[in-house]
């Protein structure tokens, strides 16, 4: 398998992993965003108690990745250390050349799983700086709001 070959291989994982885990995340992210400035009061409290339980789920899956991507990267270690000690002739370096040859397939998907995880990881905090920008757009209209009425109070 040539490089190109590999890299379609591992951007093919990590976009399946990606989107399985945060399909529910995006499409909600690009209904608020499309439908953002046009939201009544009632709609961005909605969105301020349902993206935070989106992201809930997201994040315990996003867990899940960690720990793949941790035990992948355990199973390569002990593959390495074991070829590299059942090798009884050559130079440390001729060595660590073998036994690096031998784990190169099972390096790419720590990658993948550990990238994946920082894709992730970052949609999680995009949805939670747009909780925080509907709780704010809430707190301004109800300012707006409270400002007319004083104003109104006083005239």
């Amino acid at each position: 398998m040539d490089l190109a070959e590999k890299n379609f291989k591992v951007e093919s994982f990590i976009n399946k992993t990606v989107d399985a885990i945060c399909k529910e995340l995006d499409s909600e992210i690009i209904f608020i965003t499309t439908n953002l400035n046009n939201m009544s009061d009632s709609d961005l409290m909605l969105v301020s108690l349902k993206l935070p339980t989106i992201i809930y789920n997201v994040y315990q899956q996003l867990e899940v990745i960690g720990g793949k991507a941790d035990t992948a990267k355990i199973i390569v270690e002990h593959k390495f250390n074991s070829k590299f000690t059942e090798l009884t002739s050559g130079t440390v370096d001729f060595k660590k050349a073998l036994a690096s040859k031998e784990v190169a397939d099972d390096e790419m998907y720590v990658v993948a799983y550990q990238r994946a995880y920082k894709l992730i990881q970052g949609k999680v905090q995009a949805a939670y700086e747009l909780v925080n920008s509907a709780k704010k757009i809430l707190s301004v209209r109800e300012m707006e709001r409270a400002n007319v009425t004083n104003s109104n109070v006083t005239s």
